[in-house]
């Protein structure tokens, strides 16, 4: 996909797959705020913690495959990117299926939504 295509959450997650932290860190602004209704104990609200966790997880081979998104407004400078994601094990095997909302505020995401997240137990995993 082009750059000009490409949302924030496409660069992100190309950025964390590459394991790139330079990349990773000019998508957000470093007041980000992350909102996970369903586990508000891993929310944050300033970038470098986001970070260093998302980090984290490259030691466990944990990678985003995005399956689709919608973007409102002009998602790279003003606007937002809704988008579901898996995020796999080394394997390839899905460890979640997040549907994120990313906002975007002068071309840096400001904050990022979790509002579902499935388990592996989840019936949407069973074939």
């Amino acid at each position: 996909m082009p750059d000009s295509f490409q949302t924030p959450l496409h660069r992100y997650v190309s950025a964390f797959n590459s394991r790139d932290t330079e990349g990773m860190a000019k998508v957000f602004s470093a007041d980000l705020q992350t909102i996970h209704p369903s586990e508000p104990d891993v929310d944050v609200t300033h970038a470098d913690p986001f970070l260093i966790r998302m980090r984290s997880l490259w030691d466990k081979g944990i990678h985003y495959r995005i399956l689709r998104t919608i973007s409102r407004g002009d998602a790279n400078q003003e606007g937002e990117v809704w988008g579901e994601i898996l995020a796999l094990n080394a394997d390839n095997s899905p460890l979640a299926s997040e549907v994120v909302i990313y906002q975007v505020r002068g071309g840096l995401v400001r904050e990022i939504c979790v509002y579902k997240q499935l388990r592996p137990s989840h019936p949407a995993y069973r074939s």
